[in-house]
């Protein structure tokens, strides 16, 4: 294996212990959480979680995506430098943010949870604050690619946030209070945890001798400005199924969808463990090496193979995996086939989307964001009403098939690599049957069954990775066992 494999594995690896003791920490938490949490509360929890990531994109104005695509352009003496005008920003968005949503904060929070509660939108403000400290916390980690710190700092989030949570339902009344604190108190220890390790990038005197920087704060703007709007088309995009629910169908339901979303989260932590890992290897591959498309190429395929693999033994084990939320949550089994198409096709679309970044044409994010959220809207709206949850599922976990093939299109534009897409269709198109199939019919022969055609339509989609997989793994394990020996 090369020296530049060996560094790639060992730079995955060291991002992904995080992702699967964030993972081990969902399997323990989510299970208690839906046993202490009535479906109606957690409904009235995804809005309050809902509004605060809205609320993050606003103040955050594409800054952070600023700052990830000018790190490795500025001399690293010049990146605490970056830091600091991609913060200050922040602070020129975050003290409007926050007055708009203190004078407005009766409706906001009658939009929210159907009642006027101005402490919550107190508290929602301190989680966005919370928010946007955690969020830079962890860029500032990964463009560093200091794994180990990353993966403890997204830990701590998680375990502090459940710890706390237990602490406080044992002397609240409140489902949903207990939920709320427990959030900000998790994304602020783990922010400080974050700030604190890197305090010399926070805090750290600049080097006079460094120079200008390539980057100043209206190159920042420039970069960001297209993506705000960008980013609140994709919370659209990421966030009417819940609204729609929430007015076609009430919270209850919206609980029992939220309930599945916490299982699809799981997988979502390798959606984002995943892209921490391939944003700062891929803009640094390419701005060494441009014409490595190879590289590109297989990235994508494995992938593709992974996380499509995730998706289809979600479904197939459904049953054992709805169970762990408890029997208020069972409709959630008819719902989480399609939601599992979230995190599988956002991630295959990262691999497939980085021509557009390469060449900073930002404004097609805008466009692709608004032709996905536009179709998925509508299918919400279609849907919804008439299946409920079960639509909402359905048409967002289509709308993100279309967000992954728009991404593709547009960035071979600029950046055309061999993706070898025809060999992923016939898989794509097994695995939209399959979910169609498990969301009207409640049938455990009927996922095992079908799981087992989709797994021949697997092998046949993606031989020559399972080989190279198991290939790679043999010769590992026997050179392990040599070096034991001798």
């Amino acid at each position: 294996m090369s020296h530049d494999n060996k560094k790639l594995i060992n730079t995955f690896f060291s991002f992904s212990v995080g992702t699967w003791l964030t993972i081990l920490v969902g399997l323990v938490s989510t299970p208690v959480i839906t046993r202490l949490v009535s479906p109606e509360e957690l409904g009235l929890f995804s809005m309050f979680f809902l509004v605060m990531n809205v609320m993050t994109l606003a103040v955050m104005f594409g800054t952070d995506q600023s700052f990830v695509r000018f790190f490795y352009e500025e001399n690293p003496s010049n990146r605490v430098r970056l830091l600091r005008s991609s913060i200050t920003l922040v602070l020129l968005f975050f003290i409007p943010v926050c007055l708009g949503m203190l004078f407005f904060r009766d409706r906001i929070s009658f939009f929210i949870f159907d009642t006027v509660r101005p402490f919550y939108i107190i508290l929602l403000i301190t989680a966005v604050t919370s928010n946007v400290l955690f969020k830079y916390a962890l860029m500032v980690l990964r463009m560093q690619q200091k794994g180990g710190w990353y993966s403890t700092v997204q830990v701590l989030n998680k375990v502090s946030n459940f710890l706390f949570f237990i602490l406080l339902i044992l002397f609240m009344n409140s489902d949903i209070l207990p939920l709320m604190l427990a959030s900000v108190f998790g994304l602020f220890v783990a922010a400080v945890s974050g700030i604190v390790k890197e305090r010399k990038f926070w805090f750290g005197k600049t080097d006079p001798d460094s120079g200008q920087m390539v980057n100043r704060k209206k190159d920042i703007l420039r970069y960001s400005a297209p993506l705000v709007m960008t980013n609140i088309v994709y919370w659209l995009f990421q966030s009417f199924d819940r609204i729609a629910i929430k007015e076609f169908a009430g919270f209850e339901e919206l609980g029992i969808y939220a309930g599945a979303i916490r299982i699809v989260g799981l997988a979502v932590v390798l959606q984002t463990a995943f892209t921490t890992f391939w944003v700062p290897v891929s803009f640094e591959r390419y701005e060494k090496n441009p014409q490595d498309k190879a590289f590109f190429t297989k990235i994508h395929r494995f992938a593709a193979f992974f996380m499509l693999s995730v998706g289809l033994f979600s479904m197939m084990f459904r049953h054992l995996i709805v169970y762990l939320l408890g029997p208020e949550y069972r409709e959630a089994l008819m719902i989480l086939p399609y939601l599992m198409f979230i995190p599988v096709f956002y991630t295959i679309s990262e691999t497939t989307v980085k021509g557009i970044a390469f060449a900073k044409k930002t404004i097609w994010h805008l466009v692709i964001a608004l032709i996905s959220s536009a179709v998925n809207i509508s299918g919400n709206m279609l849907l919804v009403p008439a299946l409920g949850a079960r639509g909402a599922a359905i048409s967002t976990g289509l709308s993100y098939i279309l967000f992954f093939i728009l991404r593709t299109a547009f960035s071979q534009r600029y950046y055309p690599v061999d993706y070898q897409l025809k060999k992923l269709s016939l898989q794509i198109a097994g695995i939209v049957i399959y979910a169609g199939l498990l969301t009207f019919w409640e049938n455990l022969y009927l996922d095992l069954i079908g799981g087992l055609v989709m797994i021949g339509l697997m092998y046949v989609g993606f031989k020559t990775e399972i080989r190279q997989i198991l290939t790679g793994s043999l010769i590992e394990l026997v050179r392990q066992v040599k070096i034991k020996k001798s």
